[in-house]
């Protein structure tokens, strides 16, 4: 019993040591706890002497910045409603004699730290204006570091932060109008002349004659006096060797040369989308699509990097107002950049500038989506506003003097059978240059397909008003005269549309080969009947609903005449072919002329065959001997 009562006091003491052990631990840590609390406040209710003098005395640094952060903690503790954790029940610090007793030097020191980072920050935007600083060098090396500084400005001086702001921005603003407006007008000396007004698919013979070299060799007319000045103010040697302001280099006879396109060509000045921008380094002229892309690749970099700067250099504000902050450095410099490009827009006729600018300006929107900076989304769209209508009034203005022009067929200049008309290689290459850039957009306009179809509606009717023309004037007196009209102006659109490298599928190649096909039928037929008429009309007759069986003695004088004059009618339609077409159509055309010829004779076998007269008629000539004629003149 003794031990088993000397047992049970050992556990109870044990018990007891293991209370007093815990309630020695929760005492331990309460103290702790309030020894922390109580040392941060005795910590931030405390001025130092370093303090002081570095806010007073130091120049702003990276080193201030520390300061700073003392001092910023310090004026919010002893701000604080309830810094401490509630279950100490320690009273906040504003209500102690200690923080009432330091708020007086605290706001001193506070006013003071925000008139010296206010100075050193304007200071700082000052350096900025000086020409050939390097903003981006700026603001990431030195501005940058001082971000702490601003926060304190937002925190602790809300009035002299938005000044700050306002003064950055209102810096940059006028830093970035400056230096587009240089840029824009140092790109604007080594500017391509554009378009003029007058320079439309249908335009006179005069302002075409004295404006191109090409005419002449196209047309096969003379060219203006030595010494005289061409419409756009340039000297004779100086006029371009094309046709239209979308053509290459043409060659004689009419087919355009072997150099890249002129499409290719303005394509590769231009560059890629996302190259640099323009430096003039010397005189070479660049076509305004080259300075628009420049100039909106530079707006793209600046706007860029202001963008995210102000994101880092103003960590505090939302989303909204650092779009405030973009548009108030921006705004002056977007509305020149509009400002200019309206200028630009008000005389201009050139589709391929505008639809290249269109094609420049989705890439662009497509790289600042990229990009993940949304600054220029506004801007991009009103660009687009801007381009898509003029684009469409200049096609329609194209359009219009087409339609003028039907009725005003005198004003076009000569018209040849054989020479396609200067009308024509210029419809083509406006045609071609708009397909080829059209096909290039991410997003188009259904206005483009209406419009080419009635583009090329009204080319086919200025060239039947043309054919009358030329019948007035004793040119095309003759259905056939008008057909070969009709198929070497035809032939001369496709030609170009297959120098660009149209795609084949093209609606237009359609048509026109359709057109030019049906037109060589007629043709051909309209030869063979001047050649072979009796035996031509003999066949159509007998295959026809009203045939009749012949008489052995026609057949025979159709079988005689033929055998007298077969060979010499091959030597005419070789010479009318070779007379009235360029190499390569003619060869084309002869061959489907002969093979025509074959068929009447091989038919007209048949029928003769089919009424029990081909072993009766003498003289008959051979298929063979015919095939063989072909090979010769083929």
């Amino acid at each position: 019993l003794g031990f088993q009562s000397d047992l049970g006091g050992i556990s109870n003491e044990i018990k007891h040591l293991q209370s007093e052990s815990m309630l020695m631990s929760v005492k331990i840590k309460n103290r702790r706890a309030v020894e922390d609390e109580l040392k941060k406040l005795l910590q931030n209710m405390v001025v130092s002497d370093a303090l002081i003098v570095g806010i007073c005395q130091e120049k702003v640094s990276e080193r201030y910045l520390e300061y700073l952060r003392q001092l910023d903690e310090k004026i919010k503790f002893t701000r604080d409603q309830n810094p401490f954790n509630e279950s100490l029940n320690i009273p906040p610090p504003c209500e102690t004699a200690a923080a009432q007793d330091i708020e007086p030097q605290l706001e001193r020191l506070r006013l003071k730290a925000v008139a010296k980072v206010r100075a050193f920050l304007l200071e700082q935007f000052s350096t900025l204006r000086k020409p050939k600083t390097n903003l981006n060098m700026v603001q990431q090396n030195i501005l940058l570091k001082f971000t702490r500084a601003v926060e304190f400005l937002q925190n602790h001086a809300p009035a002299v932060y938005s000044e700050v702001k306002n003064a950055y921005a209102e810096t940059l603003s006028q830093v970035h109008t400056i230096v587009f407006r240089s840029y824009y007008s140092n790109m604007l000396r080594v500017k391509t002349p554009g378009v003029a007004v007058a320079d439309v698919i249908a335009a006179g013979d005069v302002f075409v004659r004295e404006t191109y070299d090409g005419y002449a060799e196209y047309a096969g007319v003379r060219t203006k006096p030595s010494g005289a000045t061409s419409f756009l103010g340039l000297g004779q040697d100086s006029k371009p060797k094309y046709t239209s302001m979308y053509s290459p280099p043409i060659r004689k006879g009419g087919k355009g040369g072997k150099t890249d396109n002129f499409i290719s060509q303005r394509q590769a000045m231009l560059g890629l989308p996302d190259s640099k921008p323009l430096v003039v380094r010397d005189s070479t002229n660049y076509y305004f699509e080259c300075i628009f892309r420049s100039v909106q690749k530079h707006l793209m970099d600046s706007a860029t990097s202001e963008y995210l700067f102000t994101i880092d250099f103003f960590p505090q504000a939302t989303n909204t107002q650092n779009r405030e902050i973009f548009n108030q450095i921006f705004a002056k410099t977007l509305s020149l950049c509009l400002e200019n490009l309206e200028n630009y827009l008000y005389n201009c006729y050139d589709v391929v500038a505008l639809l290249l600018m269109i094609k420049v300006t989705q890439s662009h929107q497509l790289i600042m989506e990229r990009r993940r900076v949304p600054c220029l989304d506004g801007y991009f769209d009103h660009i687009n506003m801007m381009l898509w209508p003029r684009f469409k009034r200049v096609y329609e203005h194209n359009l219009k003097s087409m339609e003028n022009a039907i009725n005003s067929t005198n004003t076009l200049g000569p018209i040849d059978i054989v020479q396609p008309h200067y009308i024509s290689r210029r419809y083509a290459e406006f045609t071609s240059a708009v397909q080829l850039l059209s096909s290039q957009l991410q997003s188009k306009d259904e206005m483009l397909g209406r419009n080419s179809i009635a583009l090329r509606e009204q080319f086919v009717a200025l060239l039947k008003a043309l054919a009358s023309q030329g019948e007035k004037f004793r040119v095309l007196t003759t259905e056939k005269s008008k057909l070969i009209f009709f198929i070497n102006n035809f032939d001369s659109v496709l030609s170009t549309f297959s120098e660009v490298k149209l795609p084949k599928e093209s609606p237009d190649i359609e048509y026109f080969e359709s057109l030019l096909a049906t037109d060589t039928e007629l043709y051909i037929e309209a030869e063979l009947l001047d050649c072979y008429g009796r035996i031509i009309n003999f066949v159509k007759l007998q295959e026809g609903d009203d045939s009749q069986n012949p008489a052995f003695d026609e057949v025979q004088a159709l079988v005689n005449d033929f055998n007298v004059n077969w060979k010499s009618g091959l030597e005419l339609l070789n010479s009318a072919v070779q007379t009235y077409f360029q190499e390569d159509t003619s060869v084309s055309v002869l061959k489907q002329m002969l093979t025509q010829l074959l068929l009447y004779y091989t038919r007209f076998l048949d029928v003769a065959k089919k009424f029990g007269y081909d072993k009766k008629v003498t003289g008959l000539v051979s298929i063979s001997a015919i095939m063989e004629e072909i090979k010769t003149k083929t």
